[in-house]
């Protein structure tokens, strides 16, 4: 399928990227599974025991949610699959692959009836501009970002899939290497900061 690469975010989740950084260069996630799978909305992968159960951090238990109103779960974004409960951060991660089109027309509508929280004018035309999953916003660590292979993101959440949006045929994560992010390879970015990234490998 080819790979996809991801700006981290360590000034906003610092735990986050440390956690990813350490089970990446530790070989932890290669040959995991993208073993949760839903078009139009995310792929989720990470899990180490390759069991869809495993939890665990780089160093054993869970690390705390880490929030910014700077790191959101627009298109593209890399965020921890947590527990359904706070602060429970282990392994798994997810990429949010809701497209544009996904969002219906009257989603603020619908946030604002069910959230405490008012999203401001340029958060709403973020969202609405590139799309992604709003409401999971504040309930789970967002700390990258992909900045290319998306094509390779969506090709993963077109595969078929069983009742438990396993797909039918594994996609596995050959490697995760890490290498040094410059807005050079970036032709969205804004600044020449250097910083980490990672290059996750899904097998053909």
């Amino acid at each position: 399928m080819g790979e996809f690469r991801v700006r981290f975010f360590p000034e906003v989740a610092p735990l986050a990227v440390e956690n990813f950084k350490q089970l990446a260069t530790s070989g932890r996630y290669n040959n995991t599974i993208f073993f949760r799978v839903i078009n139009n909305f995310m792929i989720q992968g990470g899990d180490t025991t390759n069991t869809g159960s495993g939890f665990d951090s780089f160093n054993g238990g869970t690390f705390a949610d880490e929030f910014s109103e700077q790191a959101l779960n627009l298109r593209g974004a890399l965020c921890m699959a947590n527990q359904g409960t706070p602060n429970t951060n282990g392994c798994q991660f997810y990429v949010v692959q809701a497209p544009q089109e996904a969002l219906v027309s009257n989603i603020w509508t619908q946030l604002r009836e069910k959230m405490d929280r008012v999203y401001p004018d340029a958060i709403k035309v973020l969202y609405q501009t590139y799309g992604g999953c709003p409401w999971l916003d504040f309930s789970y660590t967002v700390f990258g970002q992909v900045y290319e292979g998306m094509d390779v993101v969506d090709a993963i959440a077109a595969v078929p899939t069983n009742e438990q949006d396993k797909p039918d045929t594994d996609v596995v994560v050959q490697s995760v290497t890490l290498s040094t992010y410059t807005a050079a390879t970036d032709p969205a970015a804004t600044s020449s900061t250097a910083s980490t990234e990672s290059a996750v490998t899904p097998a053909a």
